[in-house]
């Protein structure tokens, strides 16, 4: 997937991520809940920002995320259609085995009645 990450390694970086996204929004929150009862109007001006700046930032790890899981399903899909392709390919070759004995044995069997059967009386006896 382009990267050096295993799926469970980035399943746990992506969750670490949300988690703290999630911890900083929060906190974010409390804070502008604070300065609303104390009126300081800039403070949260900036908090407003800094909330919006941080949403942004969760939103995308969300988006990563989905798009992280319809790749490893896709993946699982491609591995599944792999493994029946394999198994085609296995029973074709049989197939092509079982035909091909089958073409030598009616090669044989013709040859055998191609031959002149050899005659008891023709008497090469000295």
């Amino acid at each position: 997937m382009g990267n050096s990450y295993s799926s469970v390694e980035e399943e746990k970086r992506l969750n670490h991520q949300l988690d703290f996204c999630t911890d900083l929004l929060r906190e974010l929150k409390r804070k502008i809940s604070e300065a609303e009862r104390d009126g300081d109007g800039k403070f949260k001006k900036r908090l407003k920002r800094d909330k919006e700046k941080y949403l942004t930032t969760a939103g995308k790890l969300c988006d990563c995320t989905e798009e992280y899981e319809r790749m490893e399903a896709a993946y699982d899909d491609l591995r599944k259609q792999k493994a029946a392709m394999e198994a085609e390919a296995a029973r074709l070759v049989e197939e092509v085995r079982s035909l091909e004995k089958g073409k030598r044995d009616d090669d044989n069997k013709a040859a055998d009645e191609d031959k002149p059967d050899e005659d008891p009386s023709s008497g090469d006896m000295k």
